[in-house]
């Protein structure tokens, strides 16, 4: 065979229609820039040639994986379609988290008497701890009703975890007290936070209760109430000694 010689070119940068000229197997062959095909050549391409079709980021992400399910904060997971883009609270490995904590500390709603006998609302004033990492959910929410009237808003389906601190004055004389979870909208008991018989001694004391309650479908308004009965009559007086503070803690586990 004879050697194959090129000459008289003139050098051009090459489009789609730029038409080349070769050898194939001992044929002369010609074709078009726009007619070779990546699986002709070797090597790899470089994302940032263009090997997803893009040449920068976000837009090489985008071609490799679900960009139109994206939104901030997502983390990429593979499924059984591929590469996709998911809230990290939306993963099952990936625990969500819950938290409120409110207080009552006699500032927008001041404290008054708890009038013997009676199941009251603890009207807390002060939201401390708001946390919701659900992307799918609004998390607690507290509805500051009145000056006497505080209650909670559940948009999670799930178990979660009540804890009440429950600080008065005037507990004496044998007393009885009880707080509990109640369900806004019929005024019936969830579940009790706490439960004490015959209480004596100091007049300002403390009490923490807690309880671990499922509610269901979302939204559901709950509130914390409180009665004390029996004693000698008296009608207890919240207190805030040392900043201990009448709270509640509402807290999404599972």
């Amino acid at each position: 065979m004879a050697n194959i010689k090129f000459s008289g070119f003139s050098a051009v940068a090459p489009v789609s229609t730029t038409l080349m000229v070769g050898v194939a197997g001992g044929v002369n062959t010609r074709f078009t820039v726009a007619d070779i095909q990546l699986s002709d050549l070797g090597g790899t391409l470089p994302l940032t040639s263009g090997g997803t079709g893009a040449t920068a980021q976000p837009a090489i992400l985008d071609n490799i994986t679900a960009a139109a399910s994206q939104t901030v904060n997502d983390i990429i997971v593979a499924s059984a379609g591929g590469a996709v883009f998911q809230n990290p609270s939306q993963h099952p490995n990936i625990p969500i988290q819950e938290v409120v904590v409110a207080k009552w500390t006699n500032t927008t709603n001041p404290y008054f008497n708890f009038t013997n006998g009676s199941v009251i609302n603890i009207p807390f004033d002060q939201n401390t701890v708001t946390i919701n990492t659900d992307s799918a959910g609004g998390g607690t929410v507290i509805n500051f009703n009145s000056a006497t009237n505080t209650s909670f808003e559940i948009n999670g389906t799930g178990v979660y975890k009540v804890g009440l601190n429950l600080h008065f004055f005037d507990l004496f004389g044998d007393i009885d007290i009880r707080a509990g979870v109640y369900d806004t909208a019929t005024g019936t008991i969830i579940g009790d936070l706490i439960d004490k018989k015959e209480v004596t001694g100091s007049n300002d004391q403390n009490f923490y209760g807690e309880n671990y309650l499922e509610f269901g479908v979302p939204p559901v308004e709950i509130d914390i109430r409180a009665e004390f009965a029996g004693g000698s009559g008296q009608s207890p007086f919240p207190s805030g000694v040392n900043k201990l503070f009448t709270s509640v803690i509402i807290e999404r586990i599972g």
